[in-house]
C-alpha cells in the first residue's frame, strides 16, 4: 500500500483534488484516485460527454468523480502529462511547497485524530462547493448592462443630431435609469447568494438585513471587479474607461464618473492576485460575515462563520496557487480597500439611484 508523500511532518496535496499525494505522478503530485483517472483517460483516449455545467466545476476530493470532463481538464490545467514521468521523486527545488498540509498526528489509542482531522477537511471542502454554486447560480450579467447602454445612446444621438443639449440631457437621464436598473438586478442577486452561504440564515434577521445593508455594495465592487478582469467584455470596457468618463463628465454625472474610476483601479489591483471565481465566491462570502459591522445584535454568532469561511478560502487559495504563498495575504489586505470604496461611494450610489427613479 502506498503512503503519501510527506516532508517534515506535512502531506503534500494532490494538484487535482486536494486529496494526499501518494507520488509525482505524470508530472505532478497526484493522489492515487487521480493518477489512475489520467492513466485510463490517456490509455484509452477516452472522450467525455461536455460538461453541463459551463466547464466551470470545482474538483475537489469529495466530488472528483462527479464531472469526468472537468476532472480531465484540471489534470491536463495542472500540468499532467503522458510525456511526464509517471512516478517517481520530484528535485527539492520543485516540490510545491504551497501545496503542503499539516500531517494528522500519530496516536497510540488509534486512529482518532486522523479521522477528525479528515472530518474537519470534508467540511471545509463543503462549504467550499457549497459558496461556489451560491456564486455560480446569482452572478449578473454585466454584459447586458453594457449591450443596452449601447444600443440606447446610439438611438439618442440618431434622434437629436441638432440639439446638443437636449441629447446630453436624454443620456443623463438613459444613464441614469440603467445603473439604476441593474443596480437592484445586482442588489437582489447578492441577497439571493447570502441566502444559499451557510449558516447565514441562522442568523438573527435584523442582523441577516444589516449585513446585507452594509456589505452588498462591497460585494458588488468585487463581483464587477472579477467581471472587468476575466471576461472580454469587461476588457473592453476598461479600455474605453477614457471615453465612457468624458461622456458621463459631458452629463454631469460626476459622481458615477468618479465611481467608474475607482471601480477600474480595485479591478487592476485586483487582477495582479490572478484569482479564480471560486476564490471570488469566498471572498465575498468573508465581506458578508463582517462581525464588525455597526448596529450588529449578536456579533459572536457571525465571527465563527466567517472564521469558517477564511479558513476554507486559505485552503482554496494554498491549493490553486501552490507556489506563491503571498496570494492569500495579499487577498486579505484587499478587504481594507474594499471597505474604503463603500465608506468614499456608498452615498454617491444612493443619490444615483434616487436620480434614476
Amino acid at each position: 500500500m502506498m503512503t503519501s508523500v510527506a516532508t517534515s511532518g506535512y502531506a503534500v496535496l494532490c494538484r487535482v483534488c486536494g486529496d494526499k499525494a501518494s507520488g509525482f505522478h505524470y508530472g505532478v503530485h497526484a493522489c492515487e484516485g487521480c493518477k489512475g483517472f489520467f492513466r485510463r483517460s490517456i490509455q484509452h483516449n477516452v472522450k467525455y460527454r461536455v460538461c453541463s455545467k459551463g466547464d466551470e466545476c470545482l474538483i475537489m476530493r469529495i466530488n472528483r468523480n462527479r464531472c469526468q470532463y472537468c476532472r480531465l481538464k484540471k489534470c491536463l490545467a495542472v500540468g499532467m502529462s503522458k510525456d511526464a514521468v509517471r512516478l517517481g521523486r520530484c528535485p527539492k527545488k520543485c516540490k510545491p511547497q504551497g501545496l503542503l498540509m499539516p500531517s494528522p498526528p500519530r496516536s497510540p489509542a488509534g486512529d482518532g485524530d486522523t479521522s477528525t482531522l479528515e472530518d474537519s477537511q470534508m467540511k471545509t471542502e463543503q462549504l467550499i462547493l457549497s459558496i461556489h454554486e451560491a456564486q455560480k447560480k446569482t452572478l449578473w450579467d454585466w454584459g447586458i448592462l453594457q449591450c443596452r447602454s449601447y444600443n440606447l445612446l446610439s438611438q439618442v444621438s440618431d434622434n437629436n443630431n441638432n440639439n446638443g443639449d437636449s441629447i446630453l440631457a436624454t443620456r443623463s437621464k438613459i444613464i441614469n435609469n440603467l445603473i439604476t436598473n441593474n443596480f437592484t438586478a445586482s442588489i437582489t442577486r447578492i441577497i439571493s447568494f447570502a441566502k444559499l452561504v451557510p449558516g447565514f440564515l441562522t442568523l438573527d434577521k435584523s442582523d441577516q438585513i444589516t449585513l446585507l445593508k452594509q456589505g452588498s455594495l462591497e460585494i458588488l465592487l468585487v463581483r464587477l471587479a472579477h467581471y472587468l478582469n476575466t471576461k472580454e467584455e469587461g476588457a473592453k470596457l476598461i479600455e474605453s474607461c477614457g471615453s465612457a468618463c468624458q461622456m458621463l463628465e459631458e452629463c454631469g454625472l460626476t459622481s458615477l464618473k468618479e465611481i467608474m474610476l475607482d471601480v477600474v483601479d480595485f479591478a487592476h489591483k485586483f487582477k495582479s492576485l490572478g484569482i479564480v471565481t471560486s476564490e471570488v465566491g469566498l471572498f465575498t462570502a468573508i465581506i458578508l460575515l463582517s462581525a464588525d459591522r455597526p448596529g450588529l445584535k449578536y456579533p459572536q454568532q457571525i465571527e465563527p462563520l466567517q472564521l469558517q469561511v477564511i479558513q476554507a478560502l486559505q485552503s482554496q487559495v494554498m491549493h490553486n496557487h501552490p507556489n506563491d504563498r503571498s496570494v492569500f495575504p495579499r487577498l486579505v489586505t484587499r478587504l481594507s480597500d474594499v471597505r474604503q470604496f463603500s465608506v468614499i461611494n456608498s452615498d454617491k450610489m444612493l443619490n444615483i439611484f434616487d436620480a434614476g427613479k
